[in-house]
């Protein structure tokens, strides 16, 4: 799995800065045609905004941010081209939905979605200084999917930390991985679905929460299926179809 794309992520946000407003649907749409360009939308405090980035070409970077959102929608589509790396990060959010859409290949994307965490019940008085403790905010009802269904060397990763979140990747050709991570916290079900298509593929499964649900879908040789989930209510299936393939389930 790239770690380029974080980085990339990161020093987007960071040049543009982090900003605040008052809840409002806001709606943000990029179109870059070309090679070797750089998009990033972020919004802050909104409900029921959109964000949608539509690239066509090579070597593009596109960071999607989202914090303290209701029911919003973060959309991203590599139409044609190679090595594009695509990032959206959804935090402190409810019922917010992120796909992204890759026909090209040798692509990375990584969506994160969860809570934020903050620092509360610090401060100071004559008497001294006393520290805060962190309360963490979870994410509830998030949606995230990711379709890599041409060409072949994809990177696909989901992280997803809250309750009733459902993941899913799509990818079809050789050589792709597929990464899901989610850790429920409260008692909805959490949901992991990953279908690959072609040879030498791998696709991971973690899992911790209550009332988990684990799906891989493999057909053709030499892929490689993992699942592992934590704590209670678990269910994971794993089908297989054509040779040399490896699957294994763990449960706790």
């Amino acid at each position: 799995m790239s770690i380029k794309l974080t980085a990339v992520a990161l020093g987007v946000t960071l040049a543009f800065g982090a900003a605040s407003g008052a809840m409002a649907a806001n709606n943000a749409t990029i179109y870059q045609n070309g090679w070797g360009n750089d998009s990033s939308i972020e919004q802050y405090g909104n409900i029921n905004a959109t964000a949608t980035v539509n690239t066509y070409g090579n070597m593009n970077d596109n960071v999607v941010v989202q914090q303290d959102t209701m029911a919003t929608t973060a959309t991203i589509n590599t139409n044609w081209g190679n090595n594009n790396d695509n990032y959206i990060s959804q935090r402190d959010v409810t019922g917010s939905s992120a796909t992204v859409y890759q026909a090209a290949s040798f692509s990375d994307v990584v969506i994160e979605q969860g809570g934020t965490t903050s620092t509360v019940g610090g401060g100071c008085n004559w008497f001294g200084c006393w520290p805060g403790h962190p309360v963490t905010v979870d994410g509830t009802n998030q949606v995230a999917a990711v379709n890599q269904l041409s060409g072949w060397g994809h990177d696909a990763y989901i992280g997803q930390t809250g309750h009733n979140v459902t993941g899913t990747i799509n990818q079809s050709g050789h050589k792709n991985e597929a990464v899901i991570l989610q850790r429920g916290t409260g008692g909805d079900p959490d949901s992991a679905i990953i279908t690959q298509s072609g040879g030498h593929n791998k696709a991971s499964v973690d899992q911790y929460g209550k009332g988990l649900n684990a799906t891989v879908l493999q057909q053709g040789s030499y892929n490689v299926a993992t699942v592992t989930q934590r704590n209670s209510g678990q269910n994971a299936s794993v089908t297989q179809v054509g040779n040399f393939n490896k699957a294994n389930v763990v449960q706790h």
